[in-house]
């Protein structure tokens, strides 16, 4: 990302950011660690999550700003069609082949559902694996975890793509609706912060609230808005005005933030209350160090690393297939099945990332540019760093 000053009344635009790819992708790791045997090393692995909702929320929330600032408006049809875009092809592809293998598995005590969860040699019914492809292409695959009503376990980690879903209609309403009154805005959404922030203490009772607190869209909102609020405040330049230092010392503390939750907290009473906020804090002071901070600083060469960038990149369609892999490779012995699980997850997504993925994404940005009487697009405004 550039390193220009706000000036002029000039907003900032979003250009590809290499460290911010190399974030997705750590978090990732940190995530398919928890659900791999080698989750005891990585007990809050699962943290990882709120990393992805800080950054799609910074994201989508500065491409929103930008459309409106230079359109005067955001159409929310076709903002919502460009996110369907991005991420159906590979979901329609992951359970295209996740229900070929069902199907051609019934029966057998291989390609079961709940190896992890202590339930070996249960095999997943057809029926329920359509159940829990309709709920999640649906948007609200999320409130059935959190209600505990009945889902397939192989698609439990999809339960973020609800809290995205559900995220993008609020924030392409809250932002279309505000067009005229821009005023509105930023307060709207450190409203919404704060009584996300404070929702799972109210949700708690006692411990019976963990579910609706963990995948609830409420409790996760303060991540992906306060994402968003990051963004408004990267646009008109805020954070330019921050000394370096200030923003260095803010990466660093939030670095060991995110560090110190992914080691050491598992599943105890603050994993629920206060945790999400610590770690959307922790995402918060780390992006804007990435975007506004000096571009040869540590944290953003480490973060830029190939080997990141390339998972980050590639980091929606890891995400997709290692829990089904994790399942499935669990009755092997640990050293073979970790890597073969993993390797495989990456391979698969190699392969959507190359022949599903890029493609569509070439489609929705040519697509667009027709819509809107323009020529061929020289590359995405956000990059490799869109998620």
């Amino acid at each position: 990302m550039r390193r220009s000053r706000y000036a002029g009344g000039t907003p900032r635009r979003l250009h590809p950011v290499p460290a911010l790819d190399g974030l997705r992708g750590l978090a990732l790791a940190a995530v398919v660690l928890f659900h791999y045997p080698t989750h005891s090393a990585f007990v809050g692995g699962m943290f990882g999550v709120g990393v992805f909702f800080v950054l799609s929320g910074f994201l989508v929330g500065a491409g929103l700003l930008e459309r409106r600032d230079s359109a005067g408006r955001v159409e929310v049809g076709e903002f919502l069609a460009r996110r369907a875009w991005r991420l159906v092809p590979a979901l329609l592809a992951f359970f295209g082949v996740f229900l070929a293998v069902v199907l051609a598995a019934d029966g057998t005590r291989w390609f079961d559902a709940a190896a992890l969860a202590g339930h070996p040699g249960r095999p997943l019914p057809v029926t329920v694996a359509l159940l829990g492809t309709a709920q999640t292409l649906t948007g609200w695959f999320n409130v059935v975890l959190a209600q505990q009503w009945p889902h397939a376990s192989a698609f439990g980690h999809l339960w973020t793509l609800g809290v995205e879903a559900q995220f993008y209609v609020l924030i392409a309403l809250v932002v279309w609706a505000t067009a005229r009154r821009r005023r509105l805005l930023g307060p709207l959404a450190v409203a919404v912060v704060v009584g996300s922030a404070v929702s799972p203490f109210a949700l708690w009772n006692g411990g019976a609230g963990q579910n609706v607190i963990y995948f609830g869209t409420v409790p996760r909102f303060q991540q992906l808005v306060g994402g968003a609020l990051l963004a408004g405040a990267w646009r008109r330049g805020a954070l330019d005005r921050l000394p370096p230092a200030v923003l260095r010392v803010g990466a660093w503390a939030g670095s060991g933030v995110l560090v110190w939750l992914v080691l050491e907290v598992g599943n105890v009473p603050f994993k629920y209350l206060g945790a999400f906020s610590v770690a959307g804090a922790g995402a918060v002071l780390l992006v804007a160090h990435l975007v506004s901070g000096p571009e040869r600083s540590v944290i953003r060469r480490v973060l830029a690393h190939p080997v990141l960038t390339y998972v980050g990149r590639r980091s929606y369609a890891i995400y997709l297939w290692h829990w089904p892999l994790a399942l499935w490779t669990d009755r092997l012995p640990h050293p073979v099945g970790v890597p073969l699980g993993i390797g495989l997850s990456v391979g698969l997504a190699e392969a959507s990332w190359r022949f599903v993925e890029h493609p569509a994404q070439r489609w929705s940005r040519r697509r667009g540019r027709n819509r809107a009487g323009l020529g061929p697009a020289p590359g995405s405004p956000v990059g490799s760093a869109a998620g």
